[in-house]
């Protein structure tokens, strides 16, 4: 183990990217990489064919995140995942793992204070280890979240008025029954969308609470507003939409 400070951290980046052989992970909130980094990834994703994961910010943010990343110009070889809320930096290959507070912008390279605590697999495995368990709920709110924005895509848009739709399948009434379940209910789960009893302090339905209730992080990220039922980043510590905060 050792600590890193000042423009040693953003060395020590580029030469974990340059180490990485089989795996890469990078975790930051937001990117914006300087030359070296930048040159360094795509030489691990298009020359030494790395498997490389980079999860970043979603939420309000993820825009801003996307149009950063078109810029490395990796397309489909680059695996890019959105998290809301994500503060965490994590980097790590298959034997180095750096837990920094620097984010992969270049004016943080270049002129932000920050701390850095870079762990071997072999000489500092428990600590490996540990930063790992920790790092695991973030990669699979990583994946879910792509999953749900992914079946939100693939739902068919309102069809234009004068335009013929498609015969409505066999079940067609059940969405008007959930409607009416959730008008009753006044409120919803904030991750599944389920109506339930409206409590702010209470906004997840009993599945989904036992579910979370693992970890207990109440920053971890929810999908929708428990006052309203739109589609929102939420969380137990927020959970509901920003209109309805306004609102109340």
């Amino acid at each position: 183990m050792r600590v890193l400070a000042g423009h040693d951290i953003h060395h020590a980046i580029v030469e974990l990217v340059d180490s990485a052989t089989n795996t890469l992970i990078l975790v930051t909130p937001y990117i914006d990489p300087w030359s070296k980094l930048q040159t360094a990834i795509r030489t691990a994703v298009v020359v030494r064919n790395v498997k490389t994961l980079l999860v970043v910010r979603g939420g309000e943010d993820r825009a801003k995140q996307e149009r950063q990343v078109e810029k490395l110009g990796l397309g489909n070889r680059l695996v890019v995942r959105y998290v809301d809320y994500l503060h965490a930096k994590v980097y790590l290959n298959d034997r180095h793992l750096l837990v920094t507070s620097m984010n992969l912008l270049e004016s943080s390279a270049m002129n932000g204070w920050e701390i850095a605590i870079e762990y071997d697999w072999v000489a500092d495995r428990p600590a490996f280890e540990e930063v790992l368990r920790h790092l695991n709920p973030i990669l699979k709110q990583a994946k879910v979240e792509e999953e749900i924005r992914a079946k939100l895509a693939a739902t068919p848009k309102p069809i234009a008025p004068g335009v013929q739709s498609a015969p409505k399948p066999l079940m067609a009434p059940a969405p008007r029954a959930r409607s009416a379940a959730l008008a009753k209910a006044k409120a919803v789960c904030i991750r599944c969308g389920d109506g339930i009893p409206a409590n702010p302090a209470k906004p997840l339905c009993p599945a989904c609470y036992k579910k979370w209730s693992v970890y207990s992080n109440p920053a971890y990220g929810e999908h929708y507003c428990h006052t309203c039922g739109a589609q929102s980043a939420t969380s137990v510590a927020r959970p509901v939409c920003r209109s309805c905060f306004k609102a109340s």
